[in-house]
């Protein structure tokens, strides 16, 4: 029985992997809501950081599922990752930035929100 499945945005669909699946990490935070546990970040070393990529690792599955969640709209390299009533996950700055969004699980939208002072 496979260890883990991801979840491809094209068909909707969990698919069975090996072990062998690569979730970046460099640029990333993480934060456990519950049963799921978030990737969040970007590397600003890399050709594509227009955007962070956000993952949801859903730990109590078996076998453990990994979906790809929509793209935020602004780069955050290692951010302070935050949740508010278990209905948003909130990004704050990152390395070079003080921009922060709100991400709401319910609507998966995006949504830029005041900087840091």
């Amino acid at each position: 029985e496979p260890f883990l499945e991801t979840f491809n945005v094209t068909n909707e669909l969990f698919e069975q992997n090996s072990l062998s699946i690569k979730i970046p990490y460099k640029g990333y935070s993480q934060i456990q809501i519950g049963s799921f546990l978030y990737l969040c970040g970007c590397d600003m070393n890399s050709n594509n950081y227009e955007s962070s990529k956000t993952y949801c690792i859903n730990t109590s599955s078996v076998p453990i599922k990994v979906k790809m969640e929509i793209n935020s709209n602004l780069p955050h390299h290692y951010p302070t990752l935050g949740q508010i009533n278990g209905e948003n996950l909130l990004v704050i700055g990152g390395k070079n930035t003080i921009q922060c969004e709100l991400y709401s699980f319910s609507l998966k939208k995006w949504r830029t929100i005041r900087s840091l002072p």
